[in-house]
C-alpha cells in the first residue's frame, strides 16, 4: 500500500468504545464500575489485555467518562450477553451513568508514530510476534515446521539520523530479546538426548521424549539488531527494514543454537510505519548450520522463513538518552548495504544491471576476474562474490547446476561476456600467459571493434574488446569507454 493510513492493525471489529456520564457527584463510582466490568471479561477470557483505557474529564466536563476495550474474539459478545455476573455489572454500569454514545465493531488503525518521520527520540517497545522455521535434523526422517504464534520482541529504537553519513536517515533498533513457545515438534529431538552425557537431565530426557513443547529464543550471547532506512529524502515512510538475529532452540534433548557465524537475516522488505506491525519479514538466508549446545556437534540445519510483529504491548520514550543502545554497529550497515544490493529490481542496461554466472571453483573464478581481468571486487554474501563493469555487477554464484536436468558439459555455450579494454592484444597475451584458453585471437570486425575470447575457469566464453570512434556502439547512451 502507498499510504500507512489505509493499514488495518486489525480487521475483526473487536473494539468497543462507551462514552458515559456520571450521574452522582462522585463519578469514581462510575469508574469502579467499569474497571470490574473488564476484570471480569479478562478472567472469563472474554476481553483482550488491550487496548483498554478508562478516561475521565474532570474539569471542562466532570463526570464523563470513556471506555474503550476488546472482546477476545468474534464469539466473546454472545458468550458476555448470556453470562449472569457480565450482565449485572452491565446493569450496574447503566444505573451509575448515562450513556452519551457508543461505537462497537471498530478495528485498530494506528498505534505508533507519525507515518511520516522517525521518531526524534530513543524508546522502548515490546511487541507481540511470530516467527517459523524448518528444521533439517540428521538422522530425522522428516523435517520440522517449527510455528511461534505468540512470542514477544523487546527492543530499543534509537532517533532518526543519518547513521552512516551516506546523505539517507536512518532509524537503529537493537533486540533486547525476544522469543516465544511452539509445540507438537518435541518427538522429533528425541534422538538427540543421546548427544548428552550420561545421567544428565537432557539425556534422560531424550528417551522418553513426546509430544512437548519446544522454545524458540534470542543466543544473547550475540548481537541482534535491526535497521530500517528512508526510502526517500523528503520524508522518511516508506522505508527498508531488516532484522539480525541468532536463535537458540531450549529442548528436552538439549540446547540446540544456529551457527554463531552465519546471522539469521529477515529482509529487506518496504515499511510504511514504525513501529512496522502487520509487515512480513521473509528470509532468503537459506539453511543454517544447527548445533547441539552441550556436545558442539552439528546435527542439522535450520532455515529460517518468516518474522512478523502483530501487536504493540508497550510504547515509551527514554527519559535520559542511552549512548551504547543508540550507536548503530558498522557491520548492521554493511550487511544492510550488501543485501540491498542483491535485492534491488533490475533496472534498464543505461543505468546499469548485473548477470549471474555459475561457477564450480569460487577461488579460481575470483583469481580470474578479479587478479588476472582487474574487475574490482564490490562485495561478497552468502558465497556470492559481486565485480563491477562500470554500472553492471558480474556475480560469481557458487553452488550446483540450478535449472534442472544434466549440467551442460560447457556452461558458457550460448552465454558471451564483453569487456572494453585499452589494448585487446597486449590483454589477450597476458592471459595466455596466465594460462588461460584463447579462443579467438584479436579480429579487426567490420562494426568497427577489435575483439578477442577466452575461456573462463568454468568454459565461459569472455571476448575483450576495444572499440574505434565509427564503432556504432558509441552510439548507445550507456557506452562506457
Amino acid at each position: 500500500m502507498s499510504d500507512s493510513r489505509k493499514i488495518l492493525r486489525s480487521h475483526e471489529g473487536l473494539v468497543e468504545t462507551h462514552i458515559l456520564k456520571s450521574k452522582s457527584e462522585n463519578p469514581f463510582d462510575l469508574v469502579a464500575a467499569v474497571r470490574d466490568h473488564w476484570t471480569t471479561l479478562r478472567a472469563k477470557g472474554l476481553a483482550a489485555a488491550i487496548p483498554n483505557q478508562v478516561l475521565l474529564a474532570t474539569e471542562n466536563k466532570p463526570g464523563v467518562l470513556v471506555y474503550m476495550f476488546k472482546w477476545s474474539n468474534g464469539s466473546s459478545r454472545e458468550l458476555a450477553r448470556q453470562d449472569p455476573a457480565v450482565r449485572a455489572l452491565e446493569e450496574r454500569i447503566q444505573e451509575g451513568g448515562d450513556p452519551i454514545a457508543s461505537e462497537s465493531n471498530l478495528n485498530e488503525v494506528y498505534q505508533g508514530f507519525d507515518y511520516q518521520k522517525f521518531p526524534d527520540v530513543g524508546g522502548i517497545e515490546l511487541l507481540k510476534g511470530k516467527c517459523n522455521c524448518l528444521i533439517n535434523l540428521d538422522g530425522a526422517e522428516v523435517e520440522i515446521e517449527l510455528n511461534v504464534a505468540n512470542g514477544f520482541v523487546l527492543m530499543h529504537r534509537a532517533p532518526g539520523r543519518d547513521v552512516d553519513q551516506d546523505g539517507s536517515r536512518e532509524m537503529y533498533v537493537s533486540i533486547i530479546d525476544h522469543g516465544g513457545d511452539c509445540g507438537g515438534a518435541g518427538h522429533a529431538f528425541r534422538h538427540l538426548g543421546e548427544m548428552a552425557a550420561p545421567g544428565t537431565e537432557a539425556h534422560a530426557a531424550g528417551a522418553g521424549l513426546s509430544e512437548v513443547s519446544i522454545r524458540v529464543g534470542q543466543n544473547k550471547e550475540l548481537p541482534q539488531y535491526g535497521l530500517i532506512r528512508a526510502n526517500s529524502t523528503d520524508q522518511d515512510f516508506p522505508a527498508t527494514a531488516m532484522w539480525v538475529v541468532h536463535w537458540r532452540i531450549w529442548t528436552p534433548a538439549g540446547t540446540l543454537i544456529t551457527d554463531p557465524k552465519v546471522p539469521l537475516v529477515f529482509g529487506p522488505t518496504t515499511v510504511m510505519h514504525y513501529p512496522p506491525v502487520g509487515t512480513e519479514f521473509h528470509s532468503n538466508n537459506g539453511p543454517v548450520a544447527l548445533v547441539h549446545e552441550e556436545s558442539g556437534q552439528v546435527v542439522g540445519t535450520l532455515t529460517p522463513r518468516e518474522l512478523t510483529a502483530f501487536d504493540i504491548v508497550v510504547t515509551k520514550d527514554d527519559e535520559i538518552p542511552s549512548v551504547v543502545l543508540n550507536q548503530c554497529p558498522a557491520a548492521l550497515v554493511d550487511l544492510f548495504n550488501s543485501r540491498m544490493q542483491l535485492t534491488t529490481p533490475p533496472t534498464p542496461v543505461a543505468v546499469g544491471q548485473h548477470m549471474m554466472i555459475y561457477v564450480d571453483d569460487v577461488p579460481d573464478s575470483k583469481r580470474f576476474y578479479g587478479a588476472v581481468l582487474g574487475l574490482e571486487h564490490v562485495y561478497e554474501v552468502m558465497g556470492r562474490n559481486a565485480y563491477s563493469v562500470g554500472e553492471t555487477l558480474i556475480m560469481l554464484h557458487p553452488g550446483d547446476w540450478p535449472f534442472g536436468g544434466p549440467r551442460p558439459p560447457s556452461p558458457g555455450w550460448g552465454v558471451e561476456v564483453y569487456l572494453a579494454v585499452d589494448d585487446v592484444d597486449s590483454s589477450t597475451e597476458a592471459l595466455r600467459r596466465e594460462g588461460y584458453q584463447v579462443i579467438q585471437e584479436p579480429t579487426d570486425e567490420p562494426w568497427g571493434e577489435r575483439d578477442a575470447g577466452v575461456l573462463d575457469p568454468d568454459g565461459y566464453h569472455v571476448f575483450l574488446t576495444q572499440s574505434s570512434p565509427r564503432s556504432w556502439i558509441h552510439r548507445l547512451p550507456f557506452f562506457h569507454p
